[in-house]
């Protein structure tokens, strides 16, 4: 149930502006404050406790906990009046009320960063709970996937069809671009690219299940053949829809690191061992010829903001 509760809540993140106001953003953190909660409750009942390494991850949390630290001791009043911002001195001079000084200029909007910012780390968290097993992991990745095509599909609607309005209402900034549910074409540009890494697992599942005789002989060529493409079709198609919203978007950052994700992708995969040299280029090619069909029909104008970088 509160798995459920927890893809749920992820996969509508995105409807509500991309969580872009601030209704939005403290109902999601509040949701998942909640689940995180009832998750901690059911295991000490359970006394399960959390089966969790912290070893192979310690760095990274360390990086992680480094700016939240950092936004709470910008959002505190107990620190020395040298670190005040300039500010609050003058505010202090100039008000008859007493101002408590402070390194940030609007300390509640630092803690509204930390909410933010905290959310995300507890979303990471559940996420590595719940992935522990493997039909749940495959579940999460199959609901991000299909979900990012939705919202892939719904963007490209609203693209072709003129249609500015989202929730009722106008959302014409940026128009001429593809940004789905999302305020900002580069913010739903970088949640399409997480929508690609999500598909790749379905995409690679149905590759393998396709290569049970290999490609070498005729009988195995054929086979993989006809069984990728009753098998593989939907994954593909999400692919293309995907790729070419991204490529609409017309985000310069957005399509240069989704790409630049994709191959990272492929290359641990394969410095990893868990692809072989002959999937791992078959996989790649098809990956390719995804974002070509993708690119040939949906890039001419990200190549013309392309051609706008400067040196």
């Amino acid at each position: 149930m509160l798995f459920r509760s927890f893809l749920l809540t992820i996969s509508l993140s995105p409807l509500f502006f991309g969580t872009n106001r601030p209704w939005s953003w403290s109902l999601y953190a509040v949701i998942l404050a909640c689940i995180g909660l009832l998750y901690f409750v059911n295991a000490l009942m359970k006394r399960e406790g959390f089966d969790i390494a912290i070893q192979p991850i310690k760095y990274p949390l360390a990086l992680v906990l480094l700016p939240l630290i950092w936004a709470f001791i910008q959002a505190s009043s107990w620190v020395p009046l040298s670190w005040a911002h300039p500010f609050w001195t003058l505010a202090a001079q100039q008000l008859p009320i007493i101002v408590t000084p402070g390194i940030s200029l609007s300390p509640a909007e630092t803690m509204t960063a930390l909410m933010k910012l905290m959310s995300y780390l507890l979303v990471f968290f559940l996420s590595f709970q719940f992935s522990r097993y493997s039909d749940k992991a495959s579940l999460t990745f199959n609901t991000l996937a299909y979900v990012g095509a939705a919202y892939a599909m719904y963007g490209l609607y609203a693209f072709w069809g003129n249609d500015n309005v989202l929730l009722g209402f106008d959302n014409s900034a940026y128009e001429g671009n593809v940004r789905s549910t999302f305020v900002n074409r580069n913010s739903y540009a970088t949640y399409a690219g997480l929508s690609l890494l999500a598909l790749f697992p379905l995409l690679l599942e149905r590759v393998r299940g396709s290569l049970v005789y290999g490609i070498n002989s005729y009988y195995g060529l054929q086979y993989f053949i006809e069984n990728f493409i009753i098998r593989a079709w939907i994954p593909l198609l999400m692919g293309v829809i995907i790729f070419t919203a991204l490529f609409l978007s017309h985000s310069r950052g957005g399509g240069l690191s989704s790409t630049l994700a994709v191959l990272v992708f492929f290359m641990t995969l394969f410095l990893a061992g868990k692809l072989r040299k002959g999937k791992a280029l078959l996989i790649f090619l098809l990956t390719l010829s995804i974002m070509g069909v993708s690119f040939w029909s949906s890039g001419d104008r990200l190549l013309e903001r392309m051609d706008e970088i400067s040196l």
